[in-house]
């Protein structure tokens, strides 16, 4: 009868008592040694890579990400250089609310025919975003012996009187109001398009509040004052004697 420790010991085998006999515990299969030591990092003799190659491929690595990192620099620069500084910013905001006719003052005209004999025949117009004709009155009279204000709602404003004299008031952006005249037509320039140029008297002089200008058209002597603002730019003009 062959001894159970003896043939464990013999086998290799582990040998325990269960039951009162001897229990062989197979050992597990051995793994391969290529399979054990895969996961080991190997040694610069193992890769066998050459020093001046891998000095030239680190050295291309450095370039490449310094080549990023410089344009990134250049890029964030540009955006800097076109991002304007708050103070920038506050200072151009008012000039582009002055460019527009909502933040300018309305142009108020009051046509005084106190001294004249006969009524006169006005067509009241102004100047509007998309509109260089903007008819408010088209058949407005001011009685001899009047006055007869005309309010209009945009910073460009015309009255044609008789059917033949023109006379202009702008108020533009950071510049005083100026005021035109002609004679059968539009002056030049005009910011107006509803009739055909005319003889071009007085253009765009420019009228700060309490002045005075007198323009002759036709034999005829008329007078423009320019008075306080209120909501509006305010003036008055006053036809001639006899009209």
């Amino acid at each position: 009868m062959v001894d159970g420790g003896r043939l464990c010991q013999e086998r290799g085998g582990r040998c325990g008592q269960r039951g009162g006999g001897p229990e062989r515990i197979l050992p597990g299969p051995s793994l391969p040694e290529s399979i054990t030591t895969r996961h080991q990092p190997r040694t610069l003799k193992e890769i066998r890579v050459d020093r001046t190659t891998f000095d030239a491929l680190m050295l291309r690595v450095a370039r490449q990400t310094t080549r990023r990192a410089a344009l990134a620099t250049l890029l964030g620069g540009a955006l800097l250089l076109h991002r304007p500084a708050s103070s920038d910013a506050t200072k151009e905001a008012p000039r582009g609310n002055q460019a527009t006719t909502a933040s300018l003052k309305p142009i108020s005209l009051r046509i005084d025919n106190t001294a004249g004999k006969r009524d006169a025949g006005v067509i009241h117009q102004e100047s509007r975003p998309f509109s260089c004709c903007g008819v408010i009155n088209q058949d407005a009279t001011v009685p001899r012996g009047q006055r007869v204000l005309f309010h209009s709602s945009s910073p460009s404003a015309s009255v044609w009187i008789a059917n033949k004299y023109w006379i202009e008031i702008l108020n533009p952006s950071l510049a005083r109001p100026n005021a035109s005249a002609a004679v059968r037509g539009q002056p030049t320039p005009s910011d107006f398009c509803c009739r055909q140029r005319g003889r071009t008297v007085k253009s765009r002089r420019e009228m700060k509040i309490g002045d005075t200008i007198s323009f002759r058209m036709d034999g005829h002597d008329f007078r423009m004052t320019r008075n306080r603002d209120t909501n509006y730019k305010e003036f008055t003009l006053m036809l001639p004697a006899g009209f």
